[in-house]
């Protein structure tokens, strides 16, 4: 990370992106909006290297709006299009408050409209579902300990309807078992509403046979944030998704999409 610019020096859209991320990196922002933000800069510097844009001073609105037009070759949805801007925004707004740019050009980009039709959950077919599953063992670059507890996590958000940080974050004691019947008995983190789904007996079995340091959870350590648990998981079912090329740009959340509404009779 770069060091904080200078009053009296011109910052080079370089020096703003590296000052930008060590204060968020010094404000122990997540993991994962690190990694978000990381890559929508990276991205903007990208457009101004082949549009001679050096210093951060010299971007207009009509420069954003022209990488704006770019966006959506990355992006699928209104959603995602939406939060891409805003840390857009976030990023310019630093700049200004860091006396880098008299102007905050992003201000002025015109809002972008978010229906009921953009949350709509377009699901992984069970083909694909398959597919990614067999895409597991392959990805050389995640740990055997991580590729089994991504593969237990994919499979429980699928029969349970669990989101990623409910099955992230689950305990042991929220596996209830009677006889040979396996349940999940917990509340969303975001609602607070209950759940209570049977799950298959060998789904069970898999959860409990998962090494983890903290004997309470499945996977999480219990010392970081659920944020941050969340995070990491995001990331490799990146890796897996990648490796079993399925592409998930069109789809709003691709956690969400392990949500199939096929869910069977246990």
């Amino acid at each position: 990370m770069g060091k904080p610019v200078e009053d009296d020096k011109v910052a080079t859209v370089e020096e703003a992106i590296a000052a930008f991320m060590a204060d968020k990196l010094g404000g122990k922002a997540a993991l994962a909006s690190l990694s978000k933000y990381k890559l929508t800069l990276s991205r903007f510097q990208q457009f101004c290297d082949r549009n001679n844009l050096q210093f951060i001073r010299e971007i207009r609105l009509e420069h954003l709006s022209q990488w704006r037009a770019e966006w959506q070759k990355y992006y699928g949805s209104a959603f995602a299009l939406r939060n891409n801007q805003s840390r857009v925004r976030h990023f310019f707004r630093y700049c200004k408050r860091a006396r880098m740019i008299d102007d905050n050009p992003a201000a002025d980009l015109s809002a972008i409209k978010v229906t009921d039709d953009d949350f709509e959950v377009n699901p992984f077919t069970e083909k694909e579902y398959k597919i990614i599953l067999k895409a597991i063992p392959a990805c050389d670059d995640i740990t055997a300990t991580n590729r089994a507890r991504v593969g237990a996590l994919m499979q429980l958000q699928r029969w349970s309807g669990l989101s990623l940080v409910d099955a992230v974050c689950l305990s042991r004691a929220e596996l209830v078992k009677a006889g040979t019947r396996y349940s999940i008995d917990t509340s969303r983190r975001k609602t607070g509403s209950k759940i209570s789904n049977v799950i298959p007996a060998w789904l069970g079995q898999l959860l409990l046979k998962l090494k983890n340091a903290n004997a309470s959870y499945f996977v999480w350590s219990g010392e970081s944030t659920t944020k941050s648990a969340t995070g990491v998981y995001d990331k490799l079912y990146r890796k897996v998704f990648r490796q079993a090329g399925i592409s998930t740009a069109a789809r709003t959340d691709f956690a969400t999409c392990l949500l199939s509404p096929c869910w069977r009779k246990v």
